[in-house]
């Protein structure tokens, strides 16, 4: 499989972004099958990435499988701290066009729903960093996105651990003393990030054995913030104050927002897309089925966070995706 390095991805920052040939939202509906392949325009074969996959009217798992980590380690489940799954996974291929499916976890049960959540490596968009510890401190790690990320979230492999996720909007940005969120978890922004970025490379600091056990595994999926304006992804937050609404002002339509409040304890993290109906959410940390919570309301120009639907007055975060045309 013919995978991008990270000097071939810094290679085409320059290029202009075509967002339908990076993201995708592929809805289907389970038939049984044991093999089945899903089409979705996106070639994770050449440029590899992420699928994030998830059932939207039953209970199973948040489950990533990667190309750093590659499809034989199996996945990993954002709603739990559990290491990735050894050889058994869902996704078996990545191909062209797409991917290929099994039966396996709950992936293909007949008549039920599901969403696919599809991300390829590329400068100016995402990125997935593998690495094996070395105990060392402030120890870097290349990315190849050519700008600053906005959100960086790292998961443990090898055993149970915390997904541990840093945002350019909460409290000190990415750096060693700021605040981080969990993606498996409710809890809201603690200080001890334990690692900084910038646009080439992500510093494991001095608090980062969280990040660098000697000899243990990891992974990290690395978002951009990219305010260019072909720019396809952009992570900020906005602050809920008096139940007054907060408008947020990207340049273009989103197409997919991960959201969570950050300063507010015991909240989800919630996911909000197109093709599943805007408003309609899942939920990262939990394998509940999808709900209405319809707080943020698409605009052209990003969307409008409606405070009166909002949880409390707070701090909130997101990592919004463009829709592909705007």
């Amino acid at each position: 499989m013919g995978i991008f390095s990270d000097s071939m991805l810094l290679k085409q920052s320059a290029k202009k972004l075509d967002v339908s040939k990076l993201f995708s939202t592929t809805l289907y509906t389970g038939d049984g099958a044991s093999s089945r392949a899903i089409v979705n325009g996106l070639d994770l074969a050449t440029n590899g990435g992420l699928v994030w996959h998830k059932g939207q009217d039953n209970s199973v798992a948040n489950s990533f499988y990667d190309s750093g980590r590659g499809l034989a380690s199996g996945r990993l489940a954002s709603d739990t701290q559990n290491a990735q799954a050894g050889s058994v996974g869902a996704v078996t291929a990545f191909n062209s066009n797409g991917f290929n499916l099994s039966n396996a976890l709950s992936s293909n049960i007949s008549s039920y729903k599901y969403v696919a959540w599809s991300f390829i490596k590329s400068a100016r968009f995402f990125d997935v960093l593998t690495w094996t510890g070395t105990s060392s401190l402030n120890r870097s790690i290349a990315h190849g996105l050519g700008v600053a990320p906005g959100l960086i979230i790292v998961k443990r492999t090898d055993t149970a651990e915390d997904w541990w996720v840093g945002h350019n909007s909460l409290t000190g940005g990415i750096s060693n003393s700021a605040q981080f969120l969990k993606l498996n978890d409710t809890v809201a922004g603690t200080s001890g990030l334990g690692l900084s970025a910038d646009a080439t490379s992500i510093t494991l600091d001095q608090s980062s054995l969280f990040y660098n056990a000697g000899g243990k595994q990891y992974v990290a999926y690395v978002f951009a913030h990219d305010t260019s304006s072909d720019g396809v992804v952009q992570c900020g937050g906005y602050t809920i104050s008096g139940g007054a609404d907060a408008v947020v002002n990207l340049g273009w339509e989103p197409q997919f927002v991960l959201w969570k409040p950050s300063s507010i304890a015991s909240t989800n993290w919630r996911i909000f897309d197109i093709p599943r109906t805007w408003g309609i959410t899942l939920i990262p940390n939990s394998t509940a089925s999808e709900l209405p919570y319809d707080i943020l309301t698409k605009t052209s120009t990003g969307f409008t966070a409606v405070g009166a639907s909002h949880p409390t007055n707070g701090n909130y975060v997101y990592m919004a995706i463009r829709k592909a045309g705007t």
